[in-house]
């Protein structure tokens, strides 16, 4: 029976064999020193998108600050 068409079977996944997991884990460790740069290229990445985040934060006070200021003064002026 189909299950999207309302049957009631259920798919159960199947369990990875010893050399499933054997496999896997050759590949882990033949792969390890690549995965490690790419972490170091992400780490870089993230650090690039810090930089461009504080500086939007540092423009958006400056920002707020001349408004605050434009604000301050037009108070200033009303009798």
């Amino acid at each position: 029976m189909d299950p999207y068409l309302g049957g009631s079977w259920t798919m159960i996944p199947s369990i990875p064999t010893h050399s499933n997991l054997v496999e896997n884990l050759a590949d882990a460790i033949d792969n390890g020193s690549r995965d490690q740069h790419s972490d170091a290229l992400t780490v870089e990445g993230q650090k690039k998108k810090l930089e461009e985040s504080e500086q939007l934060l540092n423009q958006r006070r400056d920002l707020i600050a001349k408004y605050r200021s434009s604000v301050e003064d037009l108070l200033k002026t009303e009798p």
